[in-house]
């Protein structure tokens, strides 16, 4: 049985800052909020909180910020996110964006089955952001400790 030994996601949030620069870099634009918490259209008093934001690009997406194969649990993640980024915007006015940096991962969200139909159903973008290895490798030792990463045969968890 596996357990959490380190739920700290100091690493993830250190990397979404720099997911976020490197996002503008590709859609070549700049401004992208973090974190904004923005009003849900038509449901006064319901608000969310995108990862990254932008009214003057009508930009809106959330980063994950993960290697390798989803997890069930990760899948709700981002059907969570799926379901924010559509009620936020139902008439496809803004460019929605799953910022991902893992190929696996992208290939599982663009590949078949109920999560990446609701993905292109609600016109959601996944857009593959590269880590230089030094993240890969922080990002990895962070899985490991929080137990999101699967282990290699030979390797032991740290």
């Amino acid at each position: 049985m596996y357990q959490n030994q380190d739920g700290d996601s100091t690493v993830q949030q250190t990397m979404e800052q720099r997911i976020i620069g490197r996002l503008e870099e590709q859609l070549g634009l700049s401004g992208l909020e973090s974190n904004p918490s923005l009003p849900l259209p038509g449901e006064p008093g319901v608000r969310i909180r995108p990862d990254f934001y932008s009214a003057q690009h009508k930009i809106i997406g959330e980063i994950h910020s993960h290697l390798g194969k989803l997890k069930p649990a990760q899948q709700k993640k981002i059907a969570a996110d799926i379901l924010k980024l559509h009620l936020f915007d139902p008439e496809n006015e803004y460019l929605k964006i799953i910022a991902v940096c893992d190929e696996e991962e992208k290939k599982q969200l663009k590949g078949n089955g109920w999560l990446p139909a609701a993905i292109r159903l609600f016109k959601i973008e996944i857009m593959l952001i590269n880590l230089t290895e030094q993240e890969r490798n922080d990002l990895r030792a962070a899985m490991r400790r929080q137990n999101m990463h699967p282990e290699q045969p030979g390797e032991s968890a740290e």
